[in-house]
């Protein structure tokens, strides 16, 4: 059977907000959320904008909605608090 233009439109929907979920419970540890963002730096002009995608994802997948960082410097000083404890084990 082949599908209407609305049932492609609805599947193709689906796989974004599938990808969305995926992206959301892998940023959810400061870890993830690094690692997507140094990910998907290829994909954005900015550092910042690739940071400003990310939080909102996940101030729109996690309950209660709440950004993972304040800002993108509160990431950077988070991030680079979580390395400098990584170089002294």
């Amino acid at each position: 059977m082949k599908q209407t233009q609305q049932e492609k439109a609805a599947i193709i929907e689906l796989k974004i907000l599938q990808e969305k979920y995926e992206i959301g419970r892998r940023i959810v540890t400061p870890e993830g959320f690094y690692q997507e963002w140094f990910n998907s730096l290829p994909f954005y002009d900015t550092y910042i904008e690739a940071f400003d995608v990310l939080n909102e994802i996940h101030y729109n997948h996690v309950l209660p909605p709440r950004y993972k960082y304040s800002c993108y410097q509160s990431f950077k000083t988070a991030n680079k608090t979580r390395i400098d404890g990584i170089k002294n084990r």
